[in-house]
C-alpha cells in the first residue's frame, strides 16, 4: 500500500489534469472537458480523484440517480498503470461505495468488459455480481457484463 495517498471530490482546478489523465488511460469513450466538468458541477454525481504527491493518479466518476427506485451507477474507475497493484483501486472503490451509501442508495451498477477478468475479478471482491450480458456495449464491438451490488 502506498502512502500519502489522497481521496477527495474532484474540483473545477483538476478538470485539465483530468482530461489529460482520461487521454492517457482510455483510447475510445474518453471524457471531454466539457463533460468533465459538467459532471464535477453536477450535485447528483461523485466524481472522485485520487492523488499522490498532488498529481492524480486515478478518479471514479458516480452517477447517483434518485427517485422510487434511487441506484447510483460507477460510470468509470480508473488508475494509472504505474500505480496499479498498490491497492488505490480498492481504497477508491471503497471511498466510492461510503459515499454511495452516505447518499443513502443501496444499489450499485456498472458495466465491464466481459473479457476484462481483472477487473471482473476486482468487483466481485467487492460482492458485485453479474446481472446480465449486454451485447456489442463497447464500440459497437464488444460484449460487457452489467454488474450488481446490493448493499
Amino acid at each position: 500500500m502506498l502512502n500519502n495517498v489522497l481521496i477527495k471530490n474532484a474540483d473545477i482546478n483538476d478538470i485539465d489534469e483530468l482530461y489529460a489523465f482520461e487521454r492517457g488511460i482510455f483510447t475510445h469513450d474518453q471524457l471531454s472537458k466539457r463533460q468533465i466538468r459538467y459532471h464535477i458541477k453536477h450535485k447528483q454525481n461523485q466524481f472522485l480523484v485520487v492523488k499522490v504527491a498532488d498529481t492524480i493518479v486515478g478518479y471514479c466518476l458516480i452517477f447517483c440517480i434518485f427517485g422510487r427506485y434511487s441506484y447510483a451507477r460507477i460510470y468509470s474507475i480508473a488508475v494509472a498503470p504505474e500505480f496499479q497493484k498498490k491497492k488505490i483501486a480498492a481504497q477508491l472503490m471503497q471511498k466510492a461505495l461510503i459515499e454511495i451509501k452516505n447518499n443513502k442508495i443501496n444499489k450499485v451498477y456498472l458495466e465491464v468488459a466481459e473479457d476484462n477478468l481483472t477487473a471482473i475479478n476486482f468487483y466481485k471482491n467487492f460482492k458485485f455480481t453479474v446481472i446480465k450480458t449486454i451485447p456489442l456495449y463497447y464500440q459497437g464491438k464488444y460484449n460487457a457484463l452489467k454488474m450488481q451490488k446490493i448493499m
